[in-house]
């Protein structure tokens, strides 16, 4: 229509999807004309020019300007207040993005399209609104604009139509990662088909890097050194259940002083002491997977059976591990306490009298759940036999 050219408009994304009108070489350059012309650092521009919630729209057109009626010469008069670059960023082309991008990596296995799918669903998961918002928290919202030299979200919302894309997104990156997940199963299987733990690192690393030539190599052998067992085999199927079809693991904590004692920044030096020996000599009695060793913190003389602390090797493995603490004043009377697995661990005096640390296996928190409250009442129970209590600190631990 004579006056209204634009060189390029968000809305030809929908012939894509879900319309599926155009494919091909003509679809790919319509997206790749979203991404370089109209992609802001928030959303995408609807077109260059847009009028509709620019800088300061309520301000200049009046309170109810995102939901009223405009006329033709309304909005050539509302164009005159467009600047470059501060047109509104909307929210629901990122999830378009994606989905397309998305269709296309099942279509092609180019990992360059799911990386791309990967990239507008983090945008879009993005948008959604915050606890300091005006529009309120964890809104779909249609779109962010300038005001008052901020970008904000507006208040016209939520938005059914932003939502229902990011819904359609997640599908889509559903359906990616499952096919991922066939398709590194499927070549880990060359190397263990009974799936009982006969993959090595290095093999591992080799059907990475050959299915993505990008990956560097040294980094990612160092990465899943962390899966490995005695030998350096890994079991694929934990791995990648863990990976793509397992919730995320993350190791729980959970904090308590020892009724009677001051708080541990509080302490003199003979209190950490004290406390140190009614924990070690409670944990030494702990059997089965739990029973373990005792380490001090390096240079610590207050635990006879390892005057001088831990080696430095030992410090090593803790710390790769997540538990070993450091101690900016004297390190006798504290220590970590962990099993034969390395994955339950009781650090001793650090920032509470006794902190328990339990890293479930891959993709099973509930398990994790599970263990540390059976630690904490094992050691409950042998801390009451010499008349001591654990009480929980609160803020600390999840």
């Amino acid at each position: 229509q004579a006056g209204k050219e634009r060189g390029v408009d968000a809305a030809l994304l929908f012939l894509v999807y879900p319309l599926g009108i155009v494919e091909g070489d003509m679809a790919r350059a319509i997206v790749k004309n979203v991404q370089e012309e109209l992609s802001g650092h928030i959303g995408v521009r609807r077109y260059n020019g847009d009028s509709k919630w620019c800088r300061n729209f309520k301000t200049t057109f009046g309170p109810e300007a995102g939901t009223r009626a405009w006329s033709d010469e309304d909005i050539l008069e509302r164009n005159r207040h467009v600047v470059p670059g501060e047109e509104a960023q909307w929210c629901i082309f990122d999830p378009v993005l994606s989905a397309i991008y998305g269709k296309w990596y099942v279509a092609s296995r180019d990992f360059d399209d799911l990386q791309r799918q990967q990239h507008h669903l983090f945008r879009s998961v993005a948008h959604v609104t915050g606890p300091n918002s005006p529009a309120g928290q964890w809104k779909c919202v249609e779109c962010y604009s300038l005001s008052g030299g901020h970008w904000v979200a507006s208040d016209n919302g939520p938005s059914m139509w932003t939502q229902a894309n990011v819904h359609v997104a997640l599908h889509h990156m559903d359906c990616s990662l499952q096919l991922s997940h066939k398709e590194i199963a499927a070549e880990f299987n060359k190397f263990d088909m009974a799936g009982v733990g006969t993959i090595h690192v290095e093999d591992l690393v080799a059907v990475l890097t050959k299915l993505n030539g990008d990956l560097p190599a040294e980094e990612v052998a160092l990465l899943l050194s962390d899966f490995a067992q005695e030998g350096g085999h890994v079991s694929f199927d934990k791995l990648i259940d863990g990976l793509f079809c397992g919730s995320m693991t993350r190791p729980l904590k959970a904090a308590f002083n020892l009724q009677g004692f001051r708080p541990v920044q509080q302490m003199c030096l003979d209190e950490v002491c004290e406390v140190e020996r009614l924990v070690t000599e409670a944990l030494s009695a702990l059997t089965g997977d739990f029973e373990g060793e005792y380490f001090p913190l390096p240079s610590s003389m207050s635990y006879l059976a390892r005057s001088g602390g831990m080696s430095q090797q030992e410090a090593k493995v803790l710390e790769k591990n997540g538990v070993l603490f450091g101690s900016s004043g004297e390190a006798s009377g504290r220590g970590v306490f962990a099993n034969a697995a390395q994955d339950v661990a009781v650090c001793v005096n650090a920032s509470s009298h006794v902190e328990l640390v339990v890293r479930p296996p891959l993709g099973d928190n509930a398990l994790g759940e599970e263990r540390i409250r059976a630690m904490e009442g094992l050691v409950q129970e042998m801390l009451r036999l010499n008349g001591y209590e654990l009480v929980a600190v609160e803020g600390q631990g999840n």
